[in-house]
């Protein structure tokens, strides 16, 4: 990694090919990530147009990229960046709006996301629509998602009194 800069999170690709890493600036503050193949060769950087981040990012890595979340400061951002390329796609298509502690997971077909504030969504994992959403006052201001069992179609989550577990409807299952 480049130098004055820390790792905030590492994710792989579910087939096991590509990992991103995502790093902060000490100095300059924004977070960069980068793409690597079989463990070892560079394919891309947000180096030239770094996330504009208040200490690094969180990855979720999908098919046809990877998601980062990120602080912007008092609000915050998850965007899609697509593999090869690291360019950038926001997020679209519901009301998720700046989440300041939003969480995401992949598994079943589907990104999930939930916002930090009660909210939570399936995503089509390569676009970035909101495919459904919904609040559910279980999550509280700080749920944070934890685990898709595909074969179940449960999302399991950390709500304000304990795990609990979410039944998405069909449609968001890949």
């Amino acid at each position: 990694m480049p130098r004055g800069t820390f790792v905030t999170d590492v994710s792989e690709t579910p087939a096991h090919i590509r990992v991103y890493v995502a790093v902060a600036s000490v100095k300059s503050g924004g977070a960069d990530v980068f793409e690597y193949v079989e463990g070892r060769r560079l394919l891309a950087s947000t180096s030239r147009n770094p996330l504009p981040s208040a200490g690094g990012a969180e990855l979720t890595a999908v098919p046809g990229g990877v998601w980062a979340t990120f602080r912007t400061g008092m609000m915050g951002e998850t965007v899609l960046l697509r593999r090869s390329d690291l360019g950038r796609v926001p997020l679209s298509g519901g009301i998720f709006g700046w989440p300041m502690n939003a969480t995401t997971i992949y598994g079943g077909g589907a990104l999930w996301l939930a916002n930090g504030s009660n909210a939570i969504g399936c995503i089509a994992p390569n676009a970035g629509l909101v495919r459904h959403q919904h609040t559910l006052a279980q999550l509280g201001e700080n749920g944070e998602l934890l685990a898709v069992n595909a074969v179940s179609h449960v999302i399991y989550a950390l709500g304000d009194h304990g795990v609990i577990a979410i039944s998405p409807p069909v449609g968001c299952w890949g």
